[in-house]
């Protein structure tokens, strides 16, 4: 098993509702196509979403296919972002940067060589043997690939502590065409931005942790790999949504549920809290029917994504954090996401209630070890 000692989710600064949005980017529409995205817009249930950058000015740069201008805003926002929360779970762990075992950074709508690890690598002179885990395009199911295969990493090196970051800034990617993928793309997407303390069932945090993942399942549905696309043309990242992905989605989701939950010996019905990725409301509808779930189970969930819109990989993360903010008893947990492939990860989980003697006592035996070592050496 593995540990989540904490978690931090932010968004950009820059907030718009949805008639905010119709009305700065309608007249870059075509005139017929303008009720139709309206529509959808009404139809996502999405009150605001957090842009990073003001709208007007990332329609100017989609207008003009600005592609330098999309990358320079997803390197430096995360970069912002990331490092402030680093910086946060350090203080609050009491650990020192030099503690830090390994660093993953998950993102689809941006790149960059060398990585945004060697940069936060370098920006908080991390260890010369830090282990690197670099994740690029799993797009909404990435934010739960990643944080699954560290979770095994630690099962298998289980006195290590690991940072996990996860940026997506999607609005400066807006799709200025009249496609029925554009308008669903510009009416769903907003950016966020989240990092992770894990670390393994040996490590002195443990202990306080706030979430331990006992187990986690993949699947890969190849046969739906062009339901949901992200490629790359001449103005940028491009996603293109088929009608069919719901459908996809609602007839395989059952399977690799169930054996997960039988894997663990465990029923729906023992679940106190499922934490999912919400694509959008006819997406997790059909999910929820399938698999038999009640609607307040993933209420959290929901309500983020009704506050913040569909944040990519984020989105899992920072209805986690939402779900443990609000946590007062400890239960079982399901986490969900799907994405291109066609991807469906899972994991089971034990949510943990917020215990802030706990929290103390790990950051004393964290700064206890770090202080004899000092002494040692």
């Amino acid at each position: 098993m593995s540990f989540i000692y904490s978690i931090k989710s932010d968004v950009p600064q820059y907030k718009y509702d949805q008639y905010e949005v119709y009305e700065l980017m309608a007249p870059h529409i075509e005139p017929r196509q303008r009720n139709i995205f309206k529509v959808l817009l009404r139809s996502t249930k999405i009150r605001q979403r957090y842009f990073s950058g003001d709208l007007e000015h990332l329609i100017q740069g989609a207008l003009a296919n600005n592609v330098t201008q999309k990358f320079e805003i997803w390197e430096t926002e995360s970069l912002n972002y990331l490092s402030k929360q680093i910086e946060q779970l350090l203080n609050e762990s009491g650990l020192s940067a030099d503690q830090i075992d390994g660093i993953c950074v998950n993102s689809t709508s941006g790149v960059i060589t060398p990585g945004l690890d060697v940069l936060l690598a370098d920006l908080f002179n991390l260890r010369e043997d830090i282990v690197r885990f670099p994740f690029f395009s799993y797009a909404c199911t990435g934010g739960l690939i990643a944080m699954n295969r560290m979770s095994e990493y630690l099962r298998l090196y289980p006195n290590k502590c690991l940072i996990y970051c996860c940026t997506e800034t999607n609005s400066p990617h807006l799709q200025l065409t009249d496609t029925m993928s554009s308008l669903m793309h510009n009416s769903i997407f907003g950016d966020g931005f989240a990092t992770i303390l894990m670390v393994g069932a040996e490590h002195d945090l443990a202990a306080g942790a706030q979430v331990e993942i006992r187990d986690t399942k993949s699947m890969l549905i190849t046969q739906g790999r062009k339901s949901l696309t992200y490629t790359m043309d001449n103005t940028g990242f491009k996603g293109q949504l088929s009608a069919s992905l719901p459908d996809i989605l609602k007839a395989n989701i059952k399977k690799p549920v169930e054996e997960l939950l039988c894997n663990n010996n465990i029923g729906k019905e023992d679940l106190r809290y499922v934490v999912t990725h919400i694509g959008g409301p006819k997406v997790i509808r059909l999910i929820t029917e399938a698999l038999g779930l009640p609607d307040d189970i993933i209420s959290t969930s929901l309500e983020t994504y009704r506050n913040y819109g569909n944040q990519g990989s984020v989105s899992i993360l920072n209805s986690l954090m939402k779900e443990l903010e609000g946590n007062e008893e400890q239960g079982l947990s399901m986490f969900m996401a799907m994405g291109p492939g066609i991807s469906i990860e899972l994991s089971h989980a034990i949510l943990r209630p917020w215990k802030n003697s706990d929290k103390q006592a790990s950051q004393s035996a964290c700064q206890h070890k770090e202080h004899k070592q000092k002494t040692v050496v």
